[in-house]
Parts: C-alpha cells; sequence; structure tokens
C-alpha cells in the first residue's frame, strides 16, 4: 500500500474517532453506558456477522477449531470497549478520546521492551523517543487537570474520575493487543 495512502487512512480514522467522540459525548454521559453498547454492538454484530456468513461461510465454519483464540480476542474487545464507554459516560470527550489513542503507541513500545514484537526489531531514534516522552507528558498532564478538577465535567467525585482513567488505560491497552 502507498505510505501516503496508508497515512491519510489512519488521520482519517482518528479524526472520525475524535468526530464521534465529541458530537456523541453527551449522549453518553446521559445514556447508561451499558445501553449503549446493547444498541451499539447488536446491530453491528448481526448485520457484520450476516455478511461474513454471506460471503465467508467456509472460513466461519473453521472457528470451533480456533475457540481460545476466538475467545481471546472477544475478552479483549469487550474489556476494551466496555472500559472506554465507561470512560466517556464520566470524562470529558476529547480527554477520553486523548487518552484512549494516546496510550496505543507507548502500549505498543511496552510490548516491544517485554520482548513481544510484531513487526521485528526496530531501534527507537532520538526523535522518535522525544515524541514518546513528549506523549507521555501529554497524557499525564490530562490526568493532572481530571484528577484536579479542571477538566471541564463538574460534579464528578474523584474515585469515578480515577476509575475513568484506569479503564482508559485498560481501554486503549486491550484494544491494541
Amino acid at each position: 500500500m502507498n505510505r501516503s495512502l496508508g497515512i491519510s487512512m489512519i488521520l482519517i480514522f482518528c479524526f472520525s474517532q475524535a468526530f464521534r467522540d465529541v458530537y456523541l459525548g453527551h449522549v453518553f454521559q446521559r445514556v447508561d453506558f451499558f445501553a449503549v453498547i446493547l444498541l451499539a454492538f447488536i446491530p453491528s454484530t448481526l448485520f457484520f456477522g450476516a455478511i461474513a456468513w454471506w460471503r465467508y461461510r467456509d472460513e466461519i465454519r473453521a472457528l470451533p477449531g480456533h475457540w481460545p483464540t476466538l475467545a481471546a480476542m472477544n475478552v479483549a474487545t469487550a474489556l476494551a470497549w466496555t472500559s472506554y464507554f465507561f470512560g466517556l459516560s464520566h470524562l470529558e470527550p476529547v480527554i477520553v478520546n486523548t487518552l484512549h489513542s494516546g496510550i496505543a503507541p507507548l502500549t505498543v513500545i511496552v510490548l516491544s521492551a517485554a520482548g513481544f514484537s510484531f513487526a521485528g526489531k526496530h531501534a527507537t531514534g532520538k526523535l522518535e523517543a522525544v515524541c514518546l516522552a513528549g506523549m507521555m507528558a501529554a497524557l499525564a498532564g490530562l490526568w493532572w487537570l481530571v484528577l484536579n478538577g479542571s477538566s471541564g465535567i463538574g460534579g464528578q467525585s474523584a474515585s469515578d474520575s480515577l476509575m475513568a482513567l484506569c479503564l482508559l488505560l485498560v481501554s486503549g491497552t486491550s484494544i491494541t493487543i
């Protein structure tokens, strides 16, 4: 794939997710997040499951032979989205999106340092290290804003805010894995 096309697709994805979170953030803060999860995932599962069954029936029939991998993927995805929607229901949407998205590259770096490599060995360059340090500082600054009560949403208890922040770490890490 063309490198600039790939970068463009990533940017389009990031902007569309940010738009979704910020534009629909008020919905997530007024409706029970389990209801949102059910309303979002049941129709999607049925729709895309039907398409997959129609187009890739043989591959779908092979899934029972891979149930541990399938179960792990579904648990990780459910954990990621449940944690994400909890964060979205308790924090400012732009903060949720930034923390969720920002943890992904850091997860890859930590996994790589722990010996898990998905794309081969790659040394971190000086500019990349500076960018990662800046990203960690920005994420830490967002944590400080939320825990200090300066995030823009009032009336949240410190324990709910801390729980939401921790679950966003879980969310970003789980969806990356």
